[in-house]
């Protein structure tokens, strides 16, 4: 079946594939050595460590011809002078040599909290994802175990099938591979699974996810559905210290389906979800859609939503179907499965490992905010265990940085294809979910042209590439079993200097009204009062949709998800849920 050979993959496969080219380089260029360099016998590739001068052909020697008067006179016919003798200077090409050992830094990292770039606004308690430090306390926890249901869900009209049971247990137990890989054994994922489909009572043409959710919202969040499935299953199913539960709908559920092409889901916060069981609370519920490239590797969508509920955010920009396939859409492109799942590449990127505490401050180069030039940092491949730095970290001000992480097609990314190389991309903790944070970064010259369900392998830095972004310049200088980078970049501010005074320029910060960032979207929970919400309504009513659900101008207001309440008749006015907790019964 599909998904075994998925896990065989995911789990088992950990040398490089692909190969590189046997072309002989020019002269005067750089040659990209192969990393695996022993061979049965000698090719023009293995030849590659011992470079022959290059021979050039003589220029012929030009042998004057004598003179001859043939009629006296007056004037002497001038001689030819004969061409001097030209000789070609031997050219050798340059050739890097494979990089097998891990070389230390030739400038110590700075203080790696300077490279914990905090989330902007001041995040609050009730946010479900980050972008920047800290992650939100009641995610679930990033370390030790967690533990997630999945219940198996057919319709009368779209019956599952004892076949399909199977698969799709084994393709949760490629999510627990998953994140134990990803997080070096920090993270233990466990399942409680259902044996059986659970029929609920409508065909499936019948359920609409935009359609009877808290305050009216036209979000796809199907509460109503999930409602019922989470009652049907509780009378069979434990959901003891379940965080949240995934739904697998019966393959026969049609794709024409409102719950079709874009299944549903929901996120909260475990102590301000609506959903229960008898066992106890339920922080997120999530229905898979029925679209086949979906379907055709479940794990991966799931893994992608788990990570929201450990806190992370979409880095795709909401949608617009005119952007979809461009960077304008995915500015990450397919680079991390928060960017994509779809895509070959599967790996969690370096940024969000240092979020979640998969990565120590001692894997982690972290550029002092001074100007540095010509800095060198060996760099461990992300996919692979053992000491040594997985990322460097170059704050470029207070919410933004650029980062760069050494990238294989082993492990999670074997499907990537290539010899590897060098990621770089930025991050801004200015910009929240769905809104491209992070956005890969490609020398000049380089088109990411439009997507397909690929690597977008051109995003990678060989030997000899090199780019500037955000005033810091970036090059590889050798690769192997690590790739070895140089750098340089200006201060933390940018600085000019004269004779007698020193001028520091700082990017303006972003304007907030009533302690919440313009021009980003936000939540009920994101306000302290119900009339601070419609100030920030009032000034981005562009961005006000997730605040003012039932369209009818009042944000966080009665009807809205996450509105103002009286919390059951404790509080004297109005307030927003997550305040409750002051009002004793």
């Amino acid at each position: 079946m599909r998904l075994v050979a998925i896990l065989v993959v995911v789990l088992l496969t950990a040398s490089a594939c692909g190969s590189g080219s046997d072309t002989a380089a020019p002269a005067s260029t750089t040659a990209v050595p192969a990393t695996t360099t022993s061979t049965t016998e000698p090719t023009a590739s293995s030849q590659a460590t011992t470079t022959a001068p290059t021979t050039s052909a003589q220029a012929p020697t030009t042998t004057a011809v004598s003179t001859t008067t043939a009629v006296p006179t007056t004037t002497a016919t001038p001689t030819t002078t004969a061409v001097p003798t030209t000789t070609a200077t031997p050219t050798r090409a340059t050739v890097v040599p494979p990089l097998t050992e891990y070389l230390p830094p030739t400038v110590p990292g700075g203080d790696t909290t300077f490279c914990q770039l905090l989330a902007i606004p001041a995040p609050l308690d009730t946010d479900v994802v980050r972008v920047g430090f800290p992650r939100p306390t009641k995610s679930a926890p990033a370390e030790g175990t967690v533990k997630y249901a999945l219940v198996l869900v057919d319709f009368p009209d779209a019956p599952g099938r004892q076949d399909e049971i199977g698969p799709v247990h084994e393709s949760v137990d490629l999510v627990s591979a998953y994140y134990h890989s990803i997080s070096d054994g920090r993270l233990t994922i466990t399942w409680v699974k259902s044996d059986e489909f659970v029929r609920v009572s409508q065909p499936s043409m019948s359920y609409d996810p935009t359609v009877g959710n808290p305050g009216g919202s036209n979000h796809p969040w199907g509460v109503l559905l999930s409602e019922e499935i989470i009652a049907l299953a509780d009378e069979s199913m434990d959901f003891s210290d379940v965080f949240g539960v995934f739904f697998y709908t019966a393959a026969a559920t049609p794709y024409e389906a409102a719950i079709g092409p874009g299944g549903w889901s929901m996120f909260s916060m475990m102590d301000h979800t609506i959903f229960s069981t008898d066992e106890g609370p339920l922080a997120s519920a999530y229905g898979l859609t029925s679209s086949q490239r979906v379907r055709d590797e479940p794990w991966a969508t799931w893994a992608h939503e788990i990570g929201h509920t450990l806190g992370l955010a979409d880095f795709y920009v909401r949608p617009d179907p005119s952007s979809f396939g461009t960077d304008e859409y995915s500015p990450m492109g397919h680079w991390a499965l928060m960017a994509s799942q779809l895509g070959a590449t599967k790996s969690m990127g370096a940024w969000n490992r240092w979020l979640l505490g998969w990565l120590t401050p001692q894997q982690v180069y972290c550029a002092p905010p001074v100007p540095l030039s010509n800095a060198e940092v060996t760099l461990q491949p992300l996919v692979r265990s053992g000491d040594g730095y997985k990322a460097v970290i170059i704050p470029i001000n207070d919410h933004k940085a650029v980062v760069a992480e050494s990238r294989r097609s082993e492990g999670v990314d074997v499907n990537m294809g290539g010899e590897g190389g060098v990621l770089v991309y930025t991050v801004d903790t200015s910009i929240g979910h769905m809104q491209g944070t992070q956005k890969v970064q490609l020398p000049d010259g380089r088109d990411p042209g439009r997507q397909s369900y690929g690597a977008w392998p051109d995003a990678l830095l060989a030997v000899g590439d090199r780019l500037t972004v955000e005033g810091t310049t970036i090059e590889v200088l050798q690769t192997g079993d690590y790739d070895r980078i140089r750098f340089s970049k200006a201060a933390l501010a940018e600085t000019t200097t004269t004779t007698t005074t020193t001028t520091t320029t700082t990017l303006p910060p972003a304007t907030e009204t009533a302690g919440v960032q313009d021009g980003t979207f936000a939540t009920c929970g994101s306000f302290l009062t119900p009339n601070d919400a419609q100030t920030w309504f009032d000034a981005n009513p562009d961005f006000g949709e997730s605040v003012d659900g039932n369209g009818d101008g009042t944000a966080c207001g009665d009807g809205d998800f996450g509105g103002a309440t009286d919390c059951g008749g404790r509080a004297p006015v109005l307030v927003l849920p997550q305040f409750c907790d002051q009002y004793q019964t």
